[in-house]
């Protein structure tokens, strides 16, 4: 494992969709409605180990705002424990021990793990349907 692809295994699962078209879907839903995926406008990042995913929601005001966090394909620097792990860091690949960020709050096992504290998220909405996602649906995805 090492630097990701369009096919990697850890980002298939997530859509890539344009910034635009997410922030109208988010507009037809609730407050706290928000869908994770991988932005067309793709940020660039200079670690192969690191690619980056959208969290993008719609905050109380009704204003989307987005989010960008890292999933984590690094095998190297003491990286390989973490293998997958997401991080709400904005440079994780400057980290020399990624445990830290464990213990920081900045790094967790999975998307589902991150999404599920933070409070101001609410129904999660595919991006490809526009649908909700049923908590069962979820754990299928």
């Amino acid at each position: 494992m090492g630097v990701f692809d369009e096919q990697d295994p850890l980002l298939e699962s997530f859509a890539v969709e344009d910034v635009g078209d997410m922030e109208e879907l988010l507009r037809r839903h609730d407050v706290g409605s928000y869908v994770v995926y991988r932005a067309l406008e793709n940020v660039p990042t200079p670690s192969p180990y690191f690619a980056p995913l959208c969290i993008s929601f719609r905050d109380d005001g009704g204003q989307v705002q987005h989010n960008i966090v890292f999933i984590s394909a690094g095998t190297q620097n003491g990286w390989a424990p973490f293998l997958g792990w997401v991080s709400i860091h904005p440079e994780p690949w400057k980290v020399s021990d990624p445990a830290s960020l464990v213990q920081e709050n900045q790094l967790w096992p999975s998307v589902e793990d991150l999404l599920g504290i933070l409070p101001e998220l609410g129904e999660r909405v595919d991006p490809l349907t526009g649908q909700v996602v049923r908590p069962e649906e979820e754990e299928e995805q």
